[in-house]
């Protein structure tokens, strides 16, 4: 269901790496904020959270890789947000191999091009999907249960 481009797939050791996060500041980015806490309680310094807005997202995400700070991390992820092409082709040139991005608007769609970009609208039964539920099962594809964050994503 999910694509990737990692070079990333030590998962079984994913807390001796540092992950970022971009989310949108919303109840459903804020999902999957929770679940990176969870995961990383015992070592709150390896993640880094940045909640964004419909409006700073493009230039925080651009600000990131052309610093070169993306290059403090093993993984990035963007969850419930789209960007521009502009930022979408960056991020293809400099950090494909460390971004997966996971949004659920069908404006998004478009971004599905790319390899680290995952635009799911509804899942195969149905159900519709949220940015913090595809966190959740990407995570869970990768064999990284969040137990505390089940509950939430099934309310």
């Amino acid at each position: 269901m999910f694509k990737d481009s990692l070079i990333f797939n030590d998962w079984n050791n994913l807390k001796e790496y540092r992950v970022k996060l971009f989310t949108h500041s919303d109840l459903d980015g804020v999902g999957s904020q929770i679940g990176i806490k969870y995961l990383y309680e015992d070592c709150p310094n390896r993640a880094s959270v940045e909640n964004c807005s419909i409006r700073n997202v493009n230039k925080k995400v651009r600000d990131f890789i052309e610093s070169k700070e993306h290059e403090n991390y093993e993984l990035i992820f963007m969850t419930d947000m789209s960007i521009d092409g502009k930022t979408a082709e960056l991020i293809d040139r400099k950090c494909k191999d460390k971004f997966v991005l996971l949004d659920h608007h069908k404006t998004a769609l478009w971004l599905n091009k790319y390899s680290w970009s995952n635009v799911i609208v509804s899942y195969e039964d149905g159900r519709l999907a949220c940015g913090a539920s595809l966190f959740y099962d990407y995570m869970l594809s990768k064999g990284c249960k969040i137990e505390k964050l089940e509950y939430f994503i099934n309310l």
